[in-house]
């Protein structure tokens, strides 16, 4: 005789997926707080819609060229700005900015005081792709806002964590490949590790 509910209650296991990505449980964090006050549901940017609209202020960059100074240093012309190679790596770059929560502004700076170049063209392109972002629906998020988002909302939740939604229901916070963390997922495991206790790799 089977009865795949006693197997259950035996096992203690239960059913439907339980096993989340930073990234997904970021975003699960986020839509349950927008949720709870009411607010617009947030929208992911996908690594997808990023790249492109990276590709596309490359492209105007070098469009701009053509009539006026680039703000590129000469070691990083049209042609290698226009790879895949480059465009993944100025993403990836300015992910860590957001995970850090540095601004253009103070990227300007610390560009300026450590004398890079490089840096400093990042800066100025990391304002207009903010710009970009800001003029888009509110909800829109990266994945790192999101992850960055969900670790501060975890950190300000209340006791009885309702804007938390279902997640406020966690007693155990199991990571696997840990040594894959981000920083930012790092945070995002501090804050649960200090609302879960039982949260660990």
């Amino acid at each position: 005789w089977h009865d795949p509910k006693a197997k259950r209650r035996r096992s203690g296991a239960a059913p439907g997926a339980v096993a989340r990505s930073v990234g997904a449980l970021a975003f699960q964090i986020v839509r349950s707080a927008a949720a709870f006050a009411g607010a617009q549901p947030p929208q992911l940017l996908t690594g997808a819609d990023q790249d492109r609209l990276i590709a596309d202020l490359l492209a105007s960059d070098a469009e701009d060229e053509s009539v006026a100074p680039s703000r590129w240093p000469e070691g990083l012309p049209p042609a290698a700005r226009a790879s895949q190679v480059f465009r993944s790596e100025l993403r990836a770059f300015l992910a860590e900015c957001a995970q850090l929560g540095v601004t253009a502004d103070e990227l300007a700076a610390i560009a300026s005081y450590a004398k890079h170049e490089s840096w400093g063209a990042i800066a100025s392109f990391y304002a207009d792709y903010r710009a970009i972002l800001a003029q888009m629906r509110a909800a829109h998020r990266e994945s790192a806002e999101l992850i960055a988002e969900s670790a501060q909302l975890i950190r300000h939740a209340s006791p009885a964590g309702a804007e938390l939604g279902a997640l406020a229901r966690l007693r155990v916070v199991l990571v696997d490949d840990a040594q894959e963390l981000t920083r930012g997922s790092i945070d995002l495991l501090f804050e649960a590790a200090g609302r879960w206790p039982r949260a660990g790799a």
